[in-house]
């Protein structure tokens, strides 16, 4: 099983009419040791599905039975994911709980965006750089 922190983001171009997108993850083991990193653009998108497949793509990779906590700098992602009736991105909130429902457990930590956090600027910098690729 094991005990893992991760790291999303999700970035979107709203104002270019392909709507480019992306999505970037980064998970370490507990002792912070590098388990998997990722990253992958979208076009006809917007900024939360990108932050949601981030944090779906986290869960999804995690061996059954894990513990995670993941830091996100979407409070929205944070609200979405522990509602069990979500009003938008139904499908991918479903789908976040179907896959986390094999974790022991799934924390989500707050971090404020562009405010220095290495790990966070990392998946932002990720992120931008498929939806760059897009436009």
């Amino acid at each position: 099983m094991g005990k893992f922190i991760a790291y999303t983001d999700g970035s979107c171009d709203n104002l270019n009419p392909k709507r480019p997108g992306g999505s970037a993850y980064i998970i370490f083991n507990e002792d912070m040791t590098l388990y998997k990193k990722a990253s992958k653009g979208f076009l006809g998108t917007t900024n939360n599905r990108m932050e949601l497949l981030a944090i779906i793509s986290v869960v999804n990779s995690l061996p059954k039975g894990s513990e995670v906590t993941i830091y996100t700098d979407s409070q929205y992602c944070i609200l979405a994911c522990k509602s069990k009736r979500p009003k938008k991105n139904v499908s991918l909130v479903e789908k976040y709980h179907q896959l986390a429902g094999k974790l022991s457990s799934v924390k989500f930590e707050w971090v404020k965006g562009h405010a220095g956090n290495v790990y966070n600027e990392e998946c932002d910098r990720m992120a931008n750089s498929e939806y760059q690729k897009l436009r």
